[in-house]
């Protein structure tokens, strides 16, 4: 996409916007106009940058109503910066497979977590809060939750899970650009999410560890499904 150094500001601003988490999906963008005179650029350069941006899947336009952020940001970055492939390494299977016993996993986790488990799973949390890239990103993912499967001692569980882990690093956890820095919008939505596991864990509740884990789980399959 040819653009001047005006339409290459809108465009950057819009980008560090959706990467930094200053809007929020579903959220309806300025106007055409409001761009056009806030960057000094005409409503035809606009609308370049707005298709541009709809093209990667960061927002969507509906005719008659405006300019929208995706409802699925998060994912829609994380394919931009990184190159994301969600269907290399059969991610869809190993989230199925998951949901089948991981509730089970992080609720027996919940019931015996000691207060050092609780307080390596607060430095597991730290590592993807703030990952040196988007290796080490994912890698802090799987590793939080190798902890609570270490928790359980069921030695059988922890090799499935392994295994599951190697399939991913073998394909680079799908991404294609894995030394790139990670946004701010993925890392704080996804320790949003590992939070509501760690909360009912912190607190020794089996009940609604298992309900957050359900939940983590079908958003998942709802994610690489869609």
């Amino acid at each position: 996409m040819k653009q001047d150094a005006h339409s290459i500001d809108l465009h950057t601003h819009l980008l560090n916007a959706l990467r930094n988490g200053d809007l929020n999906p579903g959220q309806r963008l300025p106007t055409e106009r409001a761009f056009a005179d806030q960057f000094a650029v005409s409503r035809g350069a606009v609308q370049r940058v707005l298709q541009n941006l709809e093209e990667k899947g960061l927002i969507f336009r509906k005719i008659g109503s405006g300019t929208f952020v995706s409802d699925h940001l998060d994912s829609a970055v994380e394919t931009f910066d990184h190159g994301v492939d969600i269907t290399k390494g059969n991610l869809a299977e190993h989230v199925e497979a998951r949901a089948a016993f991981e509730p089970w996993v992080i609720a027996t986790a919940a019931r015996y977590a000691t207060s050092e488990h609780k307080q390596e799973l607060r430095n597991r949390l730290k590592r993807v809060s703030s990952p040196e890239d988007w290796l080490d990103y994912k890698e802090g993912v799987y590793q939080f939750f190798r902890l609570l499967y270490e928790v359980t001692e069921n030695g059988f569980l922890l090799h499935i899970f392994d295994l599951i882990i190697k399939a991913r690093e073998d394909v680079r956890f799908g991404g294609e650009r894995p030394k790139t820095r990670v946004s701010l919008v993925i890392r704080n939505n996804m320790v949003r999410s590992l939070e509501t596991i760690a909360e009912p864990v912190e607190q020794n509740d089996p009940e609604k560890a298992e309900a957050a884990s359900r939940e983590f789980l079908d958003k998942m399959i709802l994610s690489v499904n869609t």
